[in-house]
């Protein structure tokens, strides 16, 4: 039966694209780190927490592409689902490792910075909680356009923007992944193969690296 009440509990979004979405986990085995993020909520008590995945393969911050860009479905995707009161973001390698293959050019670290930021603020503004997540390593990855020069450096970059501001919290999913022994690599237990996408493994870390107390109701946080 259908009903205007409120939702029980939080209903988080989680933004991104083929890494949010699961590809390199095991198909049909609910192995995307939504997927996990849903699990840990649950086994804490949270039981009318609810985690939905809006991550599109290819998806790109910035530009259109694999689906019109994040910045261009905010309003379908995130403010399309009234009940929403988290929004989780987590992208950018494609806006680095996009251009090499279809064209334009590759954004600066303020640009994507900006990108990401621009979500958290809009999100924000319509008193969903925003938690940006820093873009996970790409240095190992299989495709050399993610690869070419400068990308790292733009994705550092990037990375220390948002890990610097204090309007937000900040899932470091960066370093939840990365090889201890080289941060700009997926560490080989959570790689699912191609230097890029995560392992079932991988993709548990990256739930583990968001603070479920951010989801206790009532709780709007800012940085420390």
């Amino acid at each position: 039966m259908l009903t205007d009440e409120p939702p029980a509990g939080p209903v988080i979004l989680t933004l991104g694209d083929s890494i949010t979405r699961g590809d390199g986990t095991t198909t049909g085995q609910h192995q995307r780190y939504p997927d996990h993020l849903q699990r840990r909520l649950t086994a804490s008590g949270a039981d009318a927490a609810v985690v939905l995945n809006v991550g599109i393969s290819g998806n790109r911050v910035l530009r259109d592409g694999f689906g019109p860009a994040m910045t261009a479905r905010f309003t379908r995707d995130v403010l399309g689902v009234p009940e929403a009161t988290h929004l989780i973001i987590m992208s950018g390698l494609n806006d680095l490792g996009g251009p090499a293959v279809s064209g334009g050019r590759r954004p600066a670290a303020g640009e994507l910075a900006e990108g990401l930021l621009s979500l958290a603020r809009r999100a924000a503004e319509h008193g969903i909680q925003p938690v940006p997540g820093t873009t996970t390593p790409l240095l190992a990855s299989a495709y050399e356009s993610f690869r070419a020069e400068g990308n790292e450096e733009v994705r550092l970059a990037v990375n220390q923007v948002l890990r610097a501001q204090r309007d937000w919290p900040v899932a470091d999913f960066a370093a939840s992944v990365a090889d201890p022994d080289d941060p700009g690599r997926l560490a080989p237990a959570f790689d699912s193969g191609d230097g890029v996408h995560l392992s079932d493994a991988g993709a548990r870390a990256l739930a583990e690296a968001v603070d479920l107390s951010l989801f206790a109701p009532g709780k709007t946080q800012p940085a420390g």
